[in-house]
């Protein structure tokens, strides 16, 4: 490949010189991505940083597995948020305490803790966790029927998208 680049006519030095960097910043993310699945780290970093020394093992955390992951999906409909949890083990999934608060739910296994702040109320008491062997789904009844959420987490720009009149 450095070959046929260098072969490029037209281009000046700095202009070689800078393809060849950028074809070993991309052979070393390949190198990484197939030798490191298993620790965390910035991979273009670690690419761009190779020019000169190797990344130092190190310095790269090994991934930590959570019993509950805090990544979630969710989708709605015209009554319902969803959300769901990927987790361990189905036991993880049937021993996970969820409280359901007007503004919040909060996840509760062993010692680790999940609180998601909601940007829109809903009624708990209408609200219900669903177990299954690999993921949490939560299903939360929204206090304002008809109300497209923007998003789920406090903090996001617009709370509604729009309220249907019936």
């Amino acid at each position: 490949m450095k070959e046929k680049l260098s072969s490029q006519e037209g281009l000046t030095a700095t202009e070689k010189a800078d393809m060849h960097h950028q074809v070993d910043v991309i052979q070393r993310k390949i190198e990484l991505e197939l030798t490191n699945s298993s620790t965390v780290g910035n991979i273009n970093d670690s690419a761009y940083l190779k020019s000169t020394k190797p990344v130092e093992q190190a310095k790269q955390a090994p991934v930590q597995s959570s019993a509950i992951d805090k990544k979630f999906d969710w989708y709605q409909n015209a009554s319902f948020i969803f959300i769901s949890y990927k987790v361990s083990s189905q036991e993880v999934s049937q021993q996970t305490e969820v409280n359901f608060d007007e503004q919040a739910i909060t996840l509760r296994y062993n010692d680790q803790v999940i609180t998601l702040e909601l940007t829109n109320k809903i009624v708990p008491a209408e609200s219900q966790k669903q177990s299954t062997p690999k993921k949490i789904e939560l299903k939360l009844k929204k206090a304002i029927e008809n109300a497209n959420w923007m998003g789920v987490e406090k903090g996001g720009e617009a709370k509604l998208l729009a309220t249907a009149v019936s």
